[in-house]
């Protein structure tokens, strides 16, 4: 599937788990699927605080809810 768009997704992101909505989905040149998530809790990763992240759709991670509007805080 390469569009999750508003689906609610988590996984681990250089080591820290993380839980998110996809924002937004692209085909890059060469074929591969990214995915912008926009993450429901701040992570940090080296030192940086983020606040999204950008993920391949190879990448490890299983959908929470397929609609954001259907998922329960």
């Amino acid at each position: 599937m390469w569009n999750r768009v508003n689906q609610v997704i988590r996984g681990v992101y250089m080591g820290v788990p993380y839980r998110g909505v996809v924002g937004h989905s692209r085909v890059k040149f060469g074929g591969r699927v990214q995915h912008a998530v926009d993450l429901l809790d701040d992570i940090e990763v080296f030192g940086d605080i983020r606040s999204a992240i950008l993920i391949d759709e190879t990448d490890d991670f299983s959908v929470d809810c397929e609609d954001v509007r259907d998922y329960s805080f």
